[in-house]
């Protein structure tokens, strides 16, 4: 009879201990120091650019997971750190390591990328909004660019503009998730200039569909101001229209212009205010 009962007994006692071919969260097998991690570059910022390797340090097998979430930090300080962007389970045999790719993304876009080889050093499970997004990834995946501006747009606060307008239930995600508003439009930005680098953060369009609807007939002139009124630009020529509801495809050329909230006003006859929607460059 205790013989039966004192291994439970002692799973209790010691919370620190384990069973053997019970999975173990890999968050506790490392404060526990059963497991060790280290992790390098196989070049590039996103996608399947990180291998992990993982070292049991026990007399008994060890299954556990590489979990969504996971931060990566750089040995090179001016390079980015990445967080897995996968869900990996790993089984370690007693004292014995196994090495894992795993799809991982930058955290930060005004570092330059990370150089084939680089060491990264594990720094647990990244803050919880970040976790969120990633286990949202893992479940509901989207293609290697789209899933990088929705990892930025929650790391580095980019605009949910740069999402791919597509991918609809991320944008109301990420929105959700950090306590913005979906925005109407989308933003396309310039490639990088500098060497090294894979964000410019230098827009050059806003794109999007605007709605709008008339119930008398008029001239409908569309303008773009900036933040202090300023018009920047008239959309298009006037148009004469009449009664009903309508759509316009925008697309708007902003390279070149300052940082910044604009916005995109429709005028009735040159002076009543039919819509105003505001954007970001």
């Amino acid at each position: 009879m205790h013989t039966v009962l004192l291994p439970t007994l002692m799973h209790f006692l010691w919370p620190g201990s384990f069973i053997a071919n019970e999975e173990i969260p890999l968050d506790r097998a490392v404060k526990d120091a059963l497991v060790t991690i280290s992790g390098g570059s196989t070049g590039g910022h996103s996608g399947e650019c990180l291998v992990v390797e993982l070292t049991n340090l026990s007399d008994q097998p060890i299954s556990t997971t590489i979990p969504a979430g996971w931060l990566m930090q750089n040995s090179d300080p001016e390079a980015q750190d990445l967080m897995i962007v996968d869900r990996q389970p790993v089984v370690l045999p007693a004292y014995g390591s196994k090495s894992v790719t795993c799809k991982a993304y930058c955290v930060e876009s005004s570092d330059s990328s990370p150089e084939p080889g680089v060491g990264l050093r594990s720094m647990g499970l990244a803050q919880p909004t970040w976790v969120k997004l990633a286990e949202h990834l893992v479940k509901n995946p989207v293609d290697e660019s789209t899933t990088q501006a929705a990892v930025w747009a929650v790391a580095n606060e980019h605009d949910i503009a740069g999402i791919d307008p597509g991918a609809i239930s991320l944008r109301k995600f990420v929105a959700e998730l950090t306590g913005r508003k979906v925005p109407w439009y989308a933003k396309n930005y310039a490639p990088p200039t500098e060497e090294g680098r894979v964000f410019s953060n230098s827009a050059t369009s806003v794109h999007g569909e605007i709605d709008f609807a008339l119930n008398t007939r008029g001239v409908v002139t569309v303008l773009v101001h900036n933040g202090r009124g300023t018009l920047m630009h008239t959309i298009g020529h006037d148009r004469h229209l009449g009664p009903g509801e309508y759509g316009m495809e925008v697309d708007l050329t902003v390279q070149g212009w300052p940082k910044g909230e604009y916005t995109i006003q429709f005028f009735l006859d040159g002076s009543r205010l039919l819509k105003r929607l505001a954007f970001e460059v």
